[in-house]
């Protein structure tokens, strides 16, 4: 009877150990754990960015100018004798440029006085009804037409006047100093119709504003872009495999 209580109690005991104290049992299970996980991000900035601009602005310089003070075209016909009338302000060193289509007897820049003087020599020379009928174009006799050049270089010379003038030519640039006067730009021809134009002009030196430019920096804003690398917390998980006993894996303790 004894034996049996022992054996009795040892059973106990063991089922005990067995069920509670000893491992026997292999469990699977997953386990938490966190990790920092790394992630890029684009954070914005700004910068101050240059830019060149052209800024205008003004300065007075001192320039060379060109006044016209006659430009004038004379028709030409068979028998040509006219005037053009022009005043000079003021005293100034000209230049004279004339071009002629043919030669012509005589062309001139001629003081309003030295005409009035060219004017009486020809009548005294030629008479009164030859020098109306050259200026109106009426015809010439040959031989007053064939005169003409010397009676003109002969008439002008003792007229001593210093106006410009040129006999049998078709043009020429010339500078010459014409003071501040009343001036007749003088043409005769005979022959062939064509044209002769005449220009006057001098340079003078004035002051004007010109518009210039410089370059200029400027600032603006412009939005750019880092890349910032960032950390999160993240939860991951592990399996796990242990040995529990017959309790705990019953009653999921573990």
């Amino acid at each position: 009877m004894k034996n049996a209580v022992t054996g009795i109690i040892i059973l106990i005991i063991g089922t005990g150990l067995f069920t509670f104290a000893v491992p026997i049992i292999p469990v699977q299970y997953q386990e938490p754990y966190q990790v920092q996980v790394p992630y890029d991000v684009q954070v914005p900035y700004t910068v101050q960015v240059p830019y060149t601009v052209q800024v205008p602005y003004q300065v007075s310089v001192e320039v060379t100018k060109t006044k016209t003070v006659v430009d004038h075209t004379f028709s030409l016909k068979s028998v040509t004798f006219v005037t053009h009338d022009f005043t000079m302000p003021s005293s100034q060193t000209t230049t004279i440029s004339w071009s002629s289509t043919k030669q012509v007897i005589m062309f001139g820049v001629l003081k309003q006085s030295t005409w009035d003087s060219l004017y009486w020599s020809l009548v005294g020379e030629l008479g009164l009804s030859v020098v109306l009928s050259l200026l109106s174009g009426s015809t010439i006799a040959p031989a007053i037409v064939a005169s003409m050049p010397v009676v003109i270089t002969a008439t002008m010379s003792a007229l001593a006047s210093g106006d410009y003038y040129k006999v049998n030519s078709n043009g020429e640039t010339v500078s010459k100093n014409l003071n501040s006067d009343s001036y007749k730009l003088v043409t005769l021809s005979f022959g062939d119709s064509g044209s002769l134009n005449a220009k006057i002009t001098y340079d003078y030196e004035t002051t004007e504003l010109q518009t210039r430019y410089r370059d200029e920096t400027r600032y603006k804003e412009e939005t750019r872009y880092r890349t910032e690398t960032r950390y999160r917390t993240e939860t991951q998980y592990i399996t796990v495999t242990k040995t529990v006993t017959l309790w705990a894996y019953f009653t999921k303790l573990y």
